[in-house]
């Protein structure tokens, strides 16, 4: 991600939260040892992935961010990967 978002991606989500979620580089991650936090984690990581793709796909999104790798990445999270949380306004598929 870019330092600073650009004004399509900051509409979409909260930057700032993102930006303490994924600061740290992903081989310094330490999975927690409780259960209900890792299902805290893993609900918070794949709500994000799906508010990515949202604003990834959405109108006012650049059209170079849907390119051959991102299209391919987005294919394989939406196979692989139940919908987004039906707290988070989505439904679950």
């Amino acid at each position: 991600m870019p330092q600073r978002p650009p004004g399509w991606l900051a509409a979409t989500m909260d930057v700032v939260v993102w930006g303490g979620r994924y600061t740290r580089r992903v081989y310094s991650w330490r999975l927690p040892t409780s259960r209900t936090k890792q299902d805290e984690l893993a609900t918070a990581h794949g709500t994000d992935g799906f508010a990515l793709l949202t604003a990834v796909y959405a109108p006012g999104a650049p059209g170079w961010l849907r390119c051959p790798p991102l299209t391919c990445c987005a294919a394989c999270w939406c196979r692989t990967t139940p919908g987004p949380p039906a707290a988070a306004g989505g439904r679950r598929t």
